[in-house]
């Protein structure tokens, strides 16, 4: 539980700098990073999915 708090604060986190920075990745890239992520938390992905249509 304490994992999935951290990813999620991650995951806020990289969207805020995101936000910020106005990264020039495209949204592709973003996704393809976020799916990365998702694959190193499996318990995360419901959030990974989120993201995805916030995203979309």
């Amino acid at each position: 539980m304490i994992l999935l708090m951290m990813f999620g604060v991650v995951v806020m986190a990289t969207l805020v700098a995101d936000t910020l920075v106005h990264s020039h990745q495209s949204q592709a890239q973003r996704r393809r990073n976020y799916d990365r992520l998702a694959a190193q938390h499996p318990a995360a992905s419901q959030w990974t999915t989120q993201i995805h249509k916030a995203l979309a």
